[in-house]
């Protein structure tokens, strides 16, 4: 494009450099090139199914080019195939695919286009296999207090491992050393314990230790039950609203929760805190004095929390990032980290580089290549993707002018005219090619 004046043109979103240069005279709008050969990977997305032991990828394919391509998508699991599918794209449409994996020890999942443009960057994306495992679950409560929990429990095989798996009174678990074993959940129904772990996931019910940023003022009776955030994971497919309650406590919280429900007054029923390294579910009432048990809310409920504190609230970064993106932890690191390790997969080699630690939090910008990283954050190791996986850069035709850009710079269309960089870069090689000769015929020295 060209200008004449001050650039007006930096940092305007797609589309709206060529608006610019209808509406301003000064600014000259000048297309350069013209292919539209290009198929691209818009969108990769991938999601384990515990109880299946599959993982499912969503793929997204644009074909930008004037002409139906007959192409093959290849989906590779650490360097092996795992499946092909075949698709024909008409021009201009998007092809959409999800396809089941079998891997259920995770790994690096590229998916690459057998297909040759002229954009090679966008053929092929890369995602996270997380390994998929049975959680194991420690519910804590008494024995006359544990049916509903533990028959919604045996029902999530094999999201939950039954066999590791137990139930144990408060007394039990404050004499247990919870070093020597390993829990993915633990369940709090109507007690708290002495200490927690330095590190987990819990769901407290109608009860919580001190480590909660959050004290109860006293008892509301009969509450109504509001949800605040159904967008939220733990919320999923859940209608609880209408849910009776005996009685709740009135919370007051310290530091700051995301709040899941409330009273109609604002007082949090059900709230998330988040510390840099446990997450912790509270519910600020007895679940069995509520028609609550009686509902398939219930379960669903637990199940949301086993899947969501195990399985995702636990990460450190977002599985996928765009090529340019920043990238920052997801949660504040442990305060005792000063730098984390980041390394880029080439080939069977990681090069591992450091990245400095600033008030719980890092910066890691080098995303300028796609491909996986890996982030060894304390004793933590997380993975994420970088892709192009955008549809507008997958469309490489270039927009055309609406006017001759020769005209509106007053140009010609002779060789001094629209295009005088051509002859001077004649003239120049021809000086170079004239001083060569005599140079090598020693006419001159």
């Amino acid at each position: 494009m060209a200008r004449a004046g001050s650039s007006r043109c930096a940092g305007l979103p797609a589309g709206q450099v060529e608006q610019l240069c209808i509406d301003d005279e000064a600014a000259v709008y000048w297309p350069v090139g013209h292919s539209d050969d290009n198929l691209g990977i818009t969108r990769l997305r991938v999601r384990p199914h515990r109880q299946q032991s599959l993982h499912y990828a969503y793929l997204s394919v644009l074909n930008s080019s004037s002409e139906t391509a007959e192409v093959q998508l290849v989906f590779e699991v650490d360097g092996a195939t795992s499946a092909v599918e075949p698709a024909t794209i008409p021009a201009g449409e998007v092809w959409e695919k999800t396809v089941a994996l079998e891997a259920p020890d995770g790994g690096v999942l590229r998916v690459w286009i057998d297909h040759t443009d002229d954009l090679a960057m966008d053929g092929e994306a890369y995602a996270i296999l997380e390994p998929i495992e049975a959680a194991q679950v420690l519910l804590v409560t008494t024995s006359d207090e544990a049916f509903f929990f533990e028959q919604a429990l045996l029902a999530m095989e094999p999201l939950v491992d039954p066999d590791a798996s137990r139930t144990m009174s408060v007394e039990d678990y404050d004499a247990l050393d919870t070093d020597s074993v390993s829990l993915d959940l633990i369940i709090f129904n109507n007690c708290r314990p002495h200490a927690l772990p330095d590190a987990g996931s819990f769901v407290f019910v109608n009860a919580w230790p001190a480590d909660v940023p959050a004290r109860s003022l006293g008892m509301i009776a009969q509450p109504d039950l509001l949800l605040v955030r159904r967008d939220h994971p733990l919320l999923r497919y859940l209608s609880i609203g209408s849910v009776r309650l005996a009685r709740a406590h009135e919370v007051d919280l310290i530091e700051r929760a995301t709040v899941l429900a409330r009273t109609t007054g604002g007082d949090p029923l059900v709230f998330l805190c988040q510390q840099p390294n446990r997450q912790m579910l509270c519910l600020a009432f007895d679940v069995l004095e509520s028609d609550l048990p009686f509902r398939n809310a219930f379960p669903m409920l637990l199940r949301n929390a086993v899947v969501h504190l195990v399985s995702e609230q636990t990460a450190w970064v977002h599985q996928q990032y765009c090529i340019g993106d920043v990238i920052e932890p997801l949660r504040p690191l442990p305060e005792r980290l000063r730098e984390i390790s980041v390394a880029r997969l080439r080939g069977d080699d990681f090069a591992e580089q450091s990245v400095p630690v600033r008030g719980g939090s890092f910066l890691f910008g080098q995303t300028d290549e796609q491909g996986p990283l890996r982030f060894a954050i304390g004793d933590d190791v997380a993975y994420a993707a970088v892709n192009l996986t955008d549809a507008r850069e997958s469309r490489i035709t270039p927009v055309l002018a609406p006017y001759d850009p020769t005209e509106r710079l007053a140009l010609t269309g002779r060789l001094l005219g629209a295009v005088p960089w051509l002859a001077l870069a004649t003239a120049a090689t021809l000086l170079i090619g004239i001083e060569w000769l005599t140079y090598h015929y020693r006419w001159t020295e």
